[in-house]
């Protein structure tokens, strides 16, 4: 009876001790749990903060900016730009470098205003195709490294009379004002599109093809 009695504490101990071991198990499970839950929505929260800021720009690239050529024909006439929304606003749907917004037309000033936005990506895709084994640096002037043009249908093309420049979070965004364009109804235009060359410390070359080109307005559904 005695030996029974003996093996029944023994049975209770081991118990005991499961129950102890179960416990420590439920507690780490738990901690692995909350683990996994914070992960998660760490991710979620950056997902959401990149989504929401992805249609954002600082006040200076959204506005239609007065440049001296706009000053001087307003002192005459009254301005009217519209602004207009971009069907295809990057130069890649694979791998885009630059996202363009903020499109204004003043077609009887002859004025056309967007901004360019670009990201650290923009910069490693260039190191990329360059040949680069490392990040391109950007100091925070576009001019630095890019030539902006736009060029219509009819081969006309335009330099910007204002540039901005200004760096926000992982985003760069650039505001180019063009003065003198030709968008009157008579030249029947079917497409204007931005042409963004890469010349680094160098000038821009006559027979340069542009590194990356965004159709920012277009008329007719002729290719850009």
């Amino acid at each position: 009876m005695a030996d029974l009695e003996r093996y029944s504490d023994y049975n209770n101990l081991d118990e005991e001790d499961a129950g102890y071991g179960g416990r420590r198990h439920t507690v780490l499970g738990k901690l692995l749990k909350l683990f996994v839950f914070l992960f998660l929505a760490s991710i979620c929260l950056v997902i959401l903060v990149r989504m929401l800021l992805s249609g954002y720009y600082p006040k200076e690239m959204k506005r239609f900016y007065m440049t001296d050529a706009l000053l001087a024909y307003a002192e005459t006439e009254t301005l009217d730009p519209e602004k207009i929304s971009i069907g295809v606003p990057y130069d890649s749907n694979k791998e885009a470098s630059f996202v363009a917004a903020n499109l204004f037309i003043e077609k009887n000033a002859g004025a056309l205003q967007l901004s360019v936005r670009m990201t650290s990506r923009t910069f490693e895709i260039l190191a990329e195709r360059l040949g680069e084994t490392e990040k391109i640096s950007y100091n925070g002037d576009s001019s630095s490294l890019f030539v902006f043009q736009l060029q219509d249908n009819y081969g006309n093309r335009y330099t910007p009379s204002y540039t901005d420049d200004d760096s926000y979070l992982w985003y760069h965004a650039t505001k180019l004002c063009f003065d003198g364009v030709d968008l009157s109804d008579e030249l029947d235009l079917a497409w204007i599109r931005l042409d963004i060359y890469y010349v680094g410390e160098g000038e821009l070359s006559s027979d340069a093809e542009p590194y990356a080109s965004i159709p920012v307005y277009v008329l007719k559904s002729e290719l850009a």
